[in-house]
């Protein structure tokens, strides 16, 4: 009777294995054109009134391709979040390769001339943007204007007169479900800010600081053209060059851009002339997110348990693209909840470094980290549509392939414009002579050769280094084919 029992319950429990693996799944549906879903699934033999649209739409035709499913559907409204349902079992549509078919040629930003003031914000899948102006950084509210959306999916606001000093941001809306993060009660920095004025918190929350740029006197400077196969180059953290006192800088300069300009010291950039080098690799200055989550505090779904400092400093989690780091300008400090960066100096300061080490033969090359985007604050990309920004999941999660808790899609067109307008921006306005790319492995090829081909319209000699891995990828002869250098580990 034993040995029978468990036979019976081997019987059985094979019985329910084979009907769990007959049970209908659907792995994933995507939205692939404005008529058009793209559904993985074991469904072999399907129709067409089977499944429904939720809240509206309809069907019109059921195809497999290849491996997947194609569904003819009437067109989707890109403010909405749909629901496909198979009898009962219902999924969200994800918007996929949809959303490449939005693009804009226009200067996004805030952009002015003689007599009005333009912002202007690409998110193509919002509901609503407002533009918040503040006269002051300490006002806890401003003045509201809403935008106008065009069938680009750029919203714009048209302002008379001249904002500079006064700060701004946005406030975005959405299609609304469990997979989105639009959320329109949240102030969001523009990614396309010149200068912002943050917070001491990992949140790094802040407002964007309208900043006239164009009075910098660069007294003749340019870049220096030197030949890849002559660059002796010195890698080197602005902060950590006179941040100790063993570097003889004032203690009110000590870590700052205008440390690293004091002469008669034994750090900063006497010690860099000294070393005969004739470029220097700043590791990362655009603004990042330089606080972490509190040590051992459960906050962001995690705890952190591997910086007791809870301080980033490497800058490898940037957060705006245009604008220098605050925290290394003059004034500024690390007490938590204090602002960094409204006055603006960052910007002056980081071009007097630039225009001294050009003074002194000095090539400046930028590392940058375009793969990925810091990944607790406040990141505007993520709530102006995480969709459109970032590489995800089948259930919409962030992808980490970088190990940085989510993957920039360099592969959408507007993501892929962002990036080489960052990289033409530091070269016009900073006068930056080349870039390294972090985990340039991770950027995909067309927007390598569109950085490239953009970047030598500029100044043909342009410095372009990748860091040829990243996301479980190696290829340091695909950049060399590229006509990229890129670091030999080997």
């Amino acid at each position: 009777m034993k040995r029978f029992a468990v036979i019976l319950i081997m019987l059985v429990s094979n019985s329910m294995a084979m009907k769990k693996d007959n049970a209908v799944k659907i792995k994933s549906a995507e939205i692939i054109a404005i008529d058009k879903i793209k559904l993985v699934s074991n469904l072999d033999k399907v129709k067409a009134d089977r499944f429904h649209l939720i809240p509206d739409g309809e069907i019109l035709d059921v195809k497999p391709v290849d491996q997947h499913i194609v569904l003819h559907t009437t067109p989707f409204s890109p403010g909405k979040s749909y629901y496909l349902q198979y009898d009962n079992i219902q999924i969200e549509l994800q918007p996929g390769r949809v959303l490449d078919s939005w693009y804009s040629e226009k200067q996004l930003g805030c952009l002015w001339n003689e007599d009005r003031t333009i912002f202007r914000i690409f998110a193509p899948r919002a509901l609503t943007v407002t533009l918040e102006l503040f006269q002051s950084i300490d006002d806890s509210s401003g003045q509201l204007f809403e935008m106008i959306k065009d069938s680009e999916g750029v919203w714009e606001v048209l302002l008379p007169g001249h904002y500079f000093g006064q700060f701004y941001g946005y406030h975005i809306t959405g299609p609304d479900s469990p997979t989105e993060m639009f959320d329109g009660s949240k102030l969001i920095n523009d990614p396309y800010a010149r200068a912002v004025a943050t917070r001491n918190e990992y949140l790094h929350r802040g407002k964007t600081l309208i900043l006239n740029t164009a009075n910098y006197d660069w007294e003749g400077d340019t870049w220096l053209n030197y030949a890849w196969d002559d660059l002796i180059i010195y890698e080197c953290h602005i902060r950590d060059m006179t941040a100790h006192t063993s570097s003889g800088v004032k203690q009110e300069l000590a870590g700052s851009y205008k440390g690293f300009l004091q002469s008669g010291i034994r750090g900063g950039m006497d010690y860099i002339k000294n070393l005969g080098v004739n470029a220097v690799e700043f590791l990362p200055i655009q603004d990042f997110g330089n606080v972490e989550l509190p040590y051992g505090i459960p906050a962001e779904g995690t705890v952190n348990t591997w910086n007791p400092y809870a301080r980033n400093h490497w800058g490898y989690m940037t957060s705006y693209f245009f604008a220098p780091e605050s925290y290394y300008a003059s004034g500024q400090n690390k007490i938590h909840g204090d602002l960094c960066g409204s006055s603006g100096h960052q910007v002056d300061e980081f071009k007097d470094v630039i225009k001294a080490l050009h003074r002194s033969g000095i090539a400046v090359i930028l590392d940058v980290v375009f793969n990925h985007v810091s990944q607790y604050d406040q990141n505007c990309f993520k709530y102006i549509d995480k969709k459109y920004y970032f590489l995800l999941d089948e259930k919409a999660g962030f992808c980490s392939a970088s190990g940085c808790g989510n993957d920039f899609n360099t592969t959408r067109p507007m993501a892929r414009r962002f990036i080489v307008d960052c990289v033409k921006f530091w070269m016009t306005e900073y006068h930056i002579d080349g870039f390294r790319f972090d985990l340039a492995a991770m950027i995909d090829w067309v927007t390598i050769d569109l950085i490239a081909q953009e970047a030598r319209k500029i100044n043909p000699n342009v410095i372009l280094i990748a860091e040829p891995w990243g996301g479980g990828k190696y290829d340091p002869a695909g950049f060399s084919q590229h006509d990229w250098a890129a670091w030999n580990d080997q």
